[in-house]
């Protein structure tokens, strides 16, 4: 709270100005003027207006000023103001006979001259205003007239003539005054307004009279233009309110776009001309991006595709992802997709997506997002490139049953990734190999029975060959063949030792050696006996074999056989023969004696 402002008007009388405090900090409910004299005596003044007169003065005194001021929640007071009331000052001060405004920011003032019979002038001065915020004090020596400039255009002045008694100190007195208000000019010092985004396609303004209207407001014009544009548009004429503090348009419509730099600004009119007010910049919200092309994939291999795009032709905001959804397109319609993503900043616009399949057909599309949504482009297409063949299967095989040829069957490859060229059948080992071509059944002969082989299937693309793990397999059994005679080991009179090897061509597993035997006795020429199997070696997995055989006879011919025996038949050895050794004769009689009488003869 500034102190008061006293303008001496006699050497009995004060005039007493003052303001409102800078901050009211609530509903003023009084303003108190308050003056204290030595003796602490004080009057109160209760006033509304800011303006107070003192009278019946004493001159030469001095006198304090202060002005309380109240709202609801307390009361402040300003600082003092002190002021020595003159010993005297000239009498009948006449009011200006002629104020005449000359512009908007001067005028003319003329007056009576005071005769001398009321005093010697020291000198003169007009003020405008005194005591207030808009005071103008202009001294002009002894003249009765004078053209005052610089004032404010359409402002109300009060014109007083203060005259000054020579040799007395402080011997000024105010005159009446007589108010004149100049003329109008164009404004000045319009506020830039207040701009906020309301949407996309929506800005609300809001304005305030210019600090120097000078005159009166008629209308105010809203212009906006695109930031940096040269061309600026008109949206609105506002008729002015008198007292009016505030303003508020909002202008919305398609001519606004989203997330774009825009500048408004607010032209003030009176009678005399216009002042418009500094550029606001406002930037409109953002709205989902528009215009997303779908983006171009180029196949880079088997398992990877490039991907570019262009941003969407309205971003209608800043793009903070994109994001790009593909999938694998499914030959049965009720799997359901597998829809993988990535996402990337909203500054990239191109990127690899690796792990893919191999020559498998994929549907991509591309989503842009910014702070108020997003727009997704179409689905496209790509195929990835050929690779390897995968996920190849064994051979089913089927034995020929003479032992020498098998026949080979086999499937696609679990994932062909791509158009198979060729197939080729290589004996495990061997670099040469023994089919090719596109069939899938192949027959492989000049084998031997019952012998292990080992086959490798190999598939090919236009990029590539992949083989199979070796698969072992057995051509068919057949009935063993080149089964070789017996030997004979150590022979006695009642036994003899055989042993035998495993035929030269088993053509299977053998499950049994048969052990045959025949007898021809030497001495009684008696026909040969009929074979007859002595003994069964179920033991078959070694290489050589043995079996003695008891209970001969002694000096007798025996001959052996062996039979090989597998699950296809058998194979019969030549015979091999072998005499027993002699023995002491075994079987012999007693003599018989007969009783006869002969006498012998002396």
């Amino acid at each position: 709270m500034f102190p008061p402002k006293v303008i001496v008007r006699s050497a009995t009388s004060v005039d007493i100005y003052w303001s409102p405090p800078a901050q009211p900090n609530g509903i003023v409910t009084f303003y108190a003027l308050l003056r204290v004299e030595s003796q602490n005596q004080i009057r109160v003044f209760l006033e509304e207006d800011f303006h107070a007169t003192d009278y019946n003065l004493v001159p030469g005194k001095t006198y304090m000023y202060f002005i309380t001021v109240g709202t609801a929640a307390g009361n402040r007071s300003s600082e003092t103001t002190v002021i020595t009331m003159p010993d005297n000052t000239p009498a009948n001060i006449p009011a200006p006979e002629n104020v005449t405004v000359i512009s908007a920011t001067s005028i003319f003032v003329q007056w009576r001259g005071i005769a001398p019979s009321f005093g010697v002038i020291d000198q003169y001065r007009v003020l405008l205003n005194a005591g207030r915020d808009t005071a103008v004090d202009r001294g002009v020596g002894l003249e009765t007239s004078v053209n005052i400039t610089g004032l404010r255009p359409f402002t109300e002045y009060e014109v007083r003539v203060q005259a000054c008694l020579m040799g007395v100190p402080n011997g000024c007195g105010t005159g009446p005054g007589v108010t004149v208000k100049t003329l109008e000019a164009p404004p000045s010092n319009m506020p830039a307004p207040e701009v906020t985004a309301a949407g996309p396609d929506i800005v609300d303004i809001i304005w305030g009279p210019p600090l120097n209207p000078n005159g009166e407001i008629t209308q105010y014009m809203v212009y906006y233009r695109e930031a940096g544009a040269a061309i600026e548009l008109l949206i609105n004429r506002i008729a002015a309110t008198p007292d009016k503090l505030k303003y508020h348009i909002r202008h919305a419509g398609s001519e606004l776009t989203p997330y774009t730099q825009y500048e408004y600004k607010v032209v003030a009119n009176n009678s005399k001309g216009m002042t418009p007010s500094p550029w606001t910049p406002v930037r409109t919200m953002s709205a989902p991006p528009q215009g997303m092309s779908p983006a171009v994939s180029t196949v880079v291999g088997a398992f990877a595709v490039e991907v570019r795009w262009v941003p969407p032709t309205k971003k209608n905001g800043v793009i903070s992802v994109y994001r790009i959804y593909y999938k694998k397109t499914q030959d049965d319609p009720t799997i359901p997709a597998n829809t993988k993503s990535v996402t990337l900043s909203g500054s990239t616009i191109v990127t690899s997506i690796s792990g893919l399949e191999p020559y498998s057909e994929y549907q991509l599309k591309l989503i842009a997002f910014n702070e108020a949504g997003n727009i997704s482009s179409t689905w496209t297409t790509f195929k990835t490139g050929e690779s390897s063949p995968a996920g190849l299967g064994s051979f089913d095989i089927e034995r020929v049953t003479n032992g020498l040829a098998v026949i080979l069957r086999w499937g696609p490859p679990v994932k062909p990734n791509g158009v198979i060229t060729t197939y080729r059948i290589f004996e495990h080992g061997s670099s040469v190999a023994v089919f090719q071509g596109l069939n899938r059944e192949f027959e492989l002969r000049r084998l031997e029975p019952y012998k292990e082989y080992s086959v490798q299937l190999e598939a090919c693309t236009s990029v590539g060959c992949t083989r199979s793990l070796p698969q072992p397999f057995y051509t068919a059994e057949t009935a063993p063949e080149s089964q070789p005679a017996p030997m004979m080991g150590a022979v006695t009179a009642t036994t003899a030792v055989i042993t035998w090897s495993r035929p030269s061509k088993a053509n299977g597993r053998i499950t049994v050696y048969e052990v045959y035997r025949k007898a021809n006795a030497r001495i009684q020429k008696r026909s040969i006996s009929e074979p007859m199997v002595v003994y069964r070696e179920y033991a078959t997995e070694g290489d050589t074999f043995s079996y003695t055989d008891i209970n001969l006879q002694p000096f007798t011919e025996y001959q052996y056989s062996i039979k090989a025996v597998n699950s296809q038949g058998g194979t019969v050895s030549p015979w091999q023969s072998v005499f027993t050794d002699q023995a002491p004769p075994a079987g012999v009689q007693p003599p018989q004696v007969n009783k006869q009488q002969h006498y012998l003869k002396q």
